[in-house]
């Protein structure tokens, strides 16, 4: 779990395509602390990416 945080990070890189690979990555990692930064990863400008933080929130949601 040494991930989730440089992943969270990942989330405020400049380029949409890291937010991309963050997202999906997180959703599948079932740790909790990305629910906040996934919820925020909603708002992002790129499409793509606030699909994919919608599919990595529904994700966890269905781990608990």
């Amino acid at each position: 779990r040494r991930a989730v945080e440089p992943l969270i990070q990942s989330l405020k890189d400049a380029s949409w395509q890291v937010h991309l690979a963050a997202a999906e990555s997180l959703g599948s990692l079932e740790d909790a602390r990305a629910l906040k930064p996934l919820s925020q990863a909603l708002k992002d400008e790129n499409k793509h990416v606030r699909k994919e933080a919608a599919e990595a929130l529904g994700d966890l949601s269905q781990k608990d």
